[in-house]
């Protein structure tokens, strides 16, 4: 236990550990209801001390069986990213995107043969 003295949880740290699970998984896992997980996340009730207490070693556990399997270490969360959306403008089509062949431009190879052409001279 991390706080022993701390009677509630740290709601932005339940938050933390359980962005991108399902709320039905957390509660399976928790052995809580639904209801009650909401009621967490949304601050309309008291998170218990050991939620996220729980968490936090069920991510560390995950964390250390990934690194002895040899996987690489998975990418931090650092929490939901917020701001203006930028569009980019669609490129233009260049002249071979607009061909009814598909894209397919191929000035220096025969129709017959994928083989570039090759100029051969006789003497």
């Amino acid at each position: 236990m991390q706080y022993p003295n701390t009677r509630y949880g740290n709601p932005e740290e339940l938050r933390y550990y359980t962005q991108g699970i399902p709320i039905k998984d957390i509660a399976r896992r928790l052995k809580r209801s639904e209801k009650s997980i909401k009621q967490w996340l949304s601050l309309e009730k008291k998170i218990p001390y050991w939620v996220p207490e729980l968490l936090r070693l069920w991510s560390m556990e995950r964390n250390l069986i990934l690194r002895q399997m040899g996987f690489t270490e998975q990418k931090l969360k650092l929490g939901l990213i917020s701001g203006n959306i930028y569009g980019f403008p669609e490129p233009k089509k260049t002249v071979h995107e607009t061909d009814n062949n598909a894209g397919i431009h191929m000035p220096d190879h025969d129709a017959d043969s994928l083989w570039p052409r090759q100029n051969i001279q006789m003497r």
